[in-house]
């Protein structure tokens, strides 16, 4: 797969609809949520269209709340004593 969308990439470099299908990709199927928003950005210098916009905005805005929600699920857990759980289980 990784070789394909450099392909693709290699040939429509300039083309915003590439980037917002790679930054799909990458969040959706390969969970990489930095990468998926740095392609999203990446989409906004080519001079998308309106609709091409708003997807990316959207997109945008969702990975932000995944990544908001992992972040505090993170901070939830920050607390917990591992070493007690494995030693009551026991």
């Amino acid at each position: 797969m990784k070789v394909s969308i450099s392909t693709i990439l290699k040939k429509y470099n300039k083309c915003s609809k590439i980037h917002i299908l790679i930054g799909y990709l990458d969040h959706e199927k390969l969970k990489l949520k930095f990468r998926a928003l740095t392609e999203m950005m990446t989409a906004e210098m080519f001079k998308p269209t309106l609709r091409e916009k708003f997807s990316m905005f959207r997109y945008k805005y969702l990975i932000e709340l995944d990544i908001i929600d992992t972040d505090m699920r993170n901070e939830q857990n920050k607390n917990v004593d591992v070493n007690g759980i494995v030693h009551f289980e026991n």
